[in-house]
């Protein structure tokens, strides 16, 4: 642009001249007639020009000169020269071709004019040069006047102005930037790469307005930059435009523009660059659209992504955070040593992944991270440099919880290794078998089954020793993917085998079959007990159902016969009557309870406790009730291990059995032999028993009597079944006795030979360590029989049995509200949940049962006493009663007395 000002500059100074120099040759004709008329005067004002003067004839003489033309060709004065050729100051042949240029003049008889370079002393000097044809003097002497300007600066200034309009003109038709100049008059001119960039020829540039080629949105924006410039606002401006190509598409420039003004301050043209930007704009949304994507990737990846220099964190990505614990802004600009669990863990971390990288240009390394609550978590993770050249720039990495895969990991090969060791120590005979028949492996089981390895042989003829294949084969059915399985029965050997067939994957992307033989033989014979004892455990829950309807029915008969008691006089034919009634109910109590035993439906708790001390006391009190021709013999080891069992029913037992015995025994007389002894058990003793190989206590009562028949001692522990005479026996000994061993997780085996005796052997497992009983968390007052002014709620379904509880606790002072509706009980509570200071509830209620009465009444009144009546529930014991927060249990039919007591005590008892 300076350049251009320059030159510029220059036109100005040359045309400047010019107009001097043609005012100089209008001044040498009007001097030209004063010449003649005062030599001298012509001299002194010649002499104060500027431009050289003088007058030369045709042979180059010089007639006159003055100073200027003096110094000129001889540095000298003016008057030097006069009468001396040219060729004396120029070289001939350039002096020669000025004489002969003289003579044409003059003989043209016209002026020339000429721009003249002429080699002098003191250089190279260029000079605009005027010849006008004379005659000098009085003698009118051809000659020409020769007035001459130098012009050797204002020449180099035209050079120089010409190299520079060459190099502008070379920039701008070559440069790779768009370049446009616009005039006032509307004329546009542009370079090269401004009509590529617009798709358009340098002709048909000159001939379209700006707004023409400029987008329609961006036209305001231009003409208010022009306007800018052009008041002064501004001298430059830079700016984003959009350009409209040939073909219509959009093309982004970045423009600056500003405006040549002249000396006076008018614009003289615009010019401005223009670089096109539409591939750089379309890379940015390229790059920012990817950049986006990188951050979603960055954001949402599963794997933590982070960044370190130098090992500091720089970024990290959501899921570092959700496995560190820490937030971002905890993490960033902390060394990564905050990830590990040790220094040592931290450098070789640091140490792997560098050695890794050097190598492959990658690392994974698998690690242990520390989480900011302190856990640990197993995790891999792979870095990789930012910068392949330099590892200044840091390195990226990504993490992995592989805690849980690490978990499947050795569970996967934990469970590997245990079915391999499971299918070599498996003892039923396995083999697979491929596709066309042929045993692919057998396991050592097979082998030894079969007496030897038949692995490549054919399955039917390696097992089976026959040439076909089997009848019973289920190959075809295996390898089309089902799972099959059948038993059958061995001809030869007369046992039963259960074959089950699964498809496996082979290697030729097919199945092979893995087929396992098992004998059933003695599983057969076991499915005859166990039908034996779900008939047992059917007739169980149909006793638990009777005992419970009888428990309603006993209840009244014995409340009432008790009040009944009181009420009637001592000595009377009445009250006489009255016990006879209790006390026949109290003996249909006490067969309700053998049911209920039998059934496992009995309230009883189980605490360590010493068999042959029980034992003990049953044969003491059995010698007093059998006769003495009877010997009963005993041998009890003292120190056996406790067992979890209830004394009563251990006691309940030992007198069936002693009973049972005693009548095998009683016609001719006999011995009855009790044992009690600690044994373990193997794998071999429990085979055919339903408890499992350990230690326990075995309770042995043997009589050398009659003997069972065998078709009866597949029924001896049905209820009711007995081959005693009428008036002996109930039939439901042997069955309570069978409940109470199931309930002590125990077995009962019974050996029997006609004329010879019966041995029963009970099995009791130990616990291995003193189990000491829950105690109560409840300690109690001393009961006091005088303060019973307590409000009492008693809810239960029956009518009867509602009214006979208000009855019993109304006789001796409390104040009853009695419910036959838990729901309505339940309304009564929260209307005045302070009124009472005790409930008692049925566990059986329709609608909503007794423990869940008792729930809702405790979630409105805290530690409010409730007692729980029941006859006939698996839900209920002991031990629920007392986490649920119930504070009694009573078993019907519950007798008046035991009523009283067990309030009493619930009421004067303390948490």
């Amino acid at each position: 642009m300076e350049t251009m000002k320059s030159n510029e500059s220059l036109i100005s100074r040359i045309r400047s001249l010019e107009r001097e120099n043609t005012a100089l040759v209008q001044r040498l004709g009007a001097m030209e007639e004063k010449f003649n008329k005062s030599e001298e005067i012509l001299y002194q004002i010649t002499n104060t020009m500027q431009e050289t003067l003088s007058v030369i004839n045709l042979e180059g003489d010089f007639l006159y000169a003055n100073d200027n033309a003096a110094y000129n060709m001889a540095d000298s004065k003016g008057h030097s020269i006069v009468s001396r050729n040219i060729k004396e100051f120029l070289p001939e042949d350039y002096a020669e071709n000025l004489i002969k240029l003289y003579r044409d003049v003059y003989k043209s008889g016209k002026a020339y004019t000429q721009e003249i370079l002429i080699k002098l002393n003191k250089g190279d000097t260029w000079f605009f040069n005027t010849l006008k044809p004379l005659n000098y003097g009085l003698q009118k002497v051809p000659a020409v006047l020769s007035v001459s300007l130098d012009i050797t600066e204002r020449k180099k200034m035209e050079i120089t102005l010409r190299e520079s309009e060459d190099k502008f003109k070379y920039v701008f038709d070559n440069s790779m930037i768009g370049i446009s100049i616009a005039l006032p008059s509307g004329e546009f001119y542009a370079n090269n790469a401004f009509c590529s960039m617009l798709g358009y020829s340098r002709e048909e540039v000159k001939n379209i307005p700006w707004q023409k080629v400029t987008h329609p949105d961006d036209v305001d924006l231009s003409s208010k930059v022009i306007d800018s410039i052009v008041s002064g606002e501004r001298d430059s401006v830079k700016f984003l435009k959009r350009y409209i190509h040939k073909n219509g598409s959009v093309v982004w420039a970045n423009v600056a523009t500003t405006l040549r003004r002249d000396g006076e301050g008018k614009p003289l043209y615009f010019i401005a660059s223009i670089n096109d930007i539409t591939e750089w704009k379309k890379n940015r949304e390229q790059n920012r659209l990817y950049y986006q994507q990188i951050e979603s990737i960055f954001r949402s990846a599963p794997a933590g992504i982070g960044m370190v220099s130098n090992r500091i964190i720089i970024k990290v990505n959501k899921r570092v955070e959700e496995l560190s614990g820490y937030s971002e802004e905890e993490l960033i600009g902390k060394n990564s040593r905050i990830f590990y669990p040790s220094d040592e863990e931290y450098e070789y971390v640091g140490r792997e992944k560098y050695r890794q990288i050097a190598l492959h240009g990658t690392g994974t390394v698998e690690s242990r991270w520390k989480r900011k609550d302190g856990t640990l978590i197993d995790v891999l993770m792979s870095s990789s440099q930012i910068d392949l050249n330099d590892y200044s720039k840091g390195f990226t990495f990504t993490v992995l919880d592989i805690s849980e895969s690490k978990k499947d990991k050795a569970a996967l090969l934990h469970s590997e290794r245990k079915y391999r060791t499971m299918m070599e120590a498996f003892e039923d005979p396995t083999y697979i078998c491929s596709p066309d028949m042929h045993i692919e492996y057998m396991n050592p089981a097979m082998v030894k089954w079969l007496g030897k390895d038949s692995t490549g042989q054919l399955c039917h003829k390696a097992i089976w020793g026959s040439g076909v294949k089997c009848s019973w084969c289920i190959h075809e059915k295996v390898i089309a993917g089902k799972v099959t399985a059948i038993e059958f029965q061995n001809p030869a050997t007369e046992r039963y085998y259960h074959v089950s067939s699964v498809p496996i994957h082979n290697d030729q992307g097919g199945f092979s079959t893995l087929t396992s033989y098992r004998d059933v033989t003695e599983v057969r014979h076991l499915q005859l007990k166990l039908q034996q004892a779900q008939k047992m455990e059917a007739i169980g829950s149909l006793a638990g159902g009777i005992a419970h309807d009888f428990n309603n029915i006993l209840f009244p008969i014995v409340g009432f016969a008790e009040m009944l008691t009181e009420d009637l006089p001592p000595g009377s034919p009445e009250r006489a009557n009255a016990q006879e009634i209790l006390c026949a109910g109290k003996r249909a109590v006490d067969i309700v309870k053998q049911i209920l035993a039998f059934s496992r439906q009995q309230d009883n708790m189980l605490i360590p406790t010493k068999v042959e001390q029980v034992i003990k006391e049953v044969i003491k009190l059995s010698r007093a009730t059998i006769p003495m021709n009877i010997e009963i013999l005993n041998d009890l080891q003292q120190d056996c291990a406790d067992v979890m069992a209830n004394s009563t029913q251990l006691h309940q037992i030992g007198m069936n059995l002693i009973i049972n015995a005693y009548h095998a025994v009683e016609e001719k007389g006999g011995q009855i032999m009790v044992q009690v002894r600690e044994v373990v058990l193997g794998s071999v003793e429990t085979a055919e028993m339903t408890i499992q190989p350990g230690r326990y206590v075995r309770l042995s009562v043997a009589d050398n009597g009659v003997g069972i028949p065998s078709e009866n001692l597949k029924r001896i522990f049905d209820p009711y079944f007995t081959t005693k005479m009428t008036g002996k026996g109930t039939g439901l000994g042997l069955a309570v006795v069978y409940g109470i061993v199931r309930e002590h997780r125990g077995d009962i085996r019974v050996d029997s030979k006609i004329g010879k005796g019966t041995t029963f052997e009970i099995y009791f497992p130990l616990i291995e360590r003193k189990q000491v009983s829950s105690t109560s968390a409840v300690q109690c007052r001393d009961w006091s029989e005088t303060e019973r002014i307590e409000r009492i709620l008693l809810v239960d379904d029956d009518t009867v049995i509602a009214d006979l509880g208000k009855q019993m606790l109304e006789r001796v002072g409390y104040t009853v509200n009695a419910f036959t509706s838990s729901a309505d009980a339940l309304e009564a509570f929260e209307n005045s949940p302070d009124a009472y200071d005790l409930v008692i509830t049925d566990m059986s209620m329709p609608g909503m049962t007794g423990d869940l009465l008792a729930g809702k009444l405790l979630d409105i009144r805290p530690g409010l006493p409730i007692i729980i009546c029941t006859g006939y529930s698996e839900r209920m014991d002991r031990e629920i009663v007392n986490k649920t927060g119930i504070r009694g249990l009573l078993m019907k039919p519950v007798s008046m007395s035991s009523l009283l007591k067990e309030v009493r005590r619930v009421l004067d008892c303390e948490e």
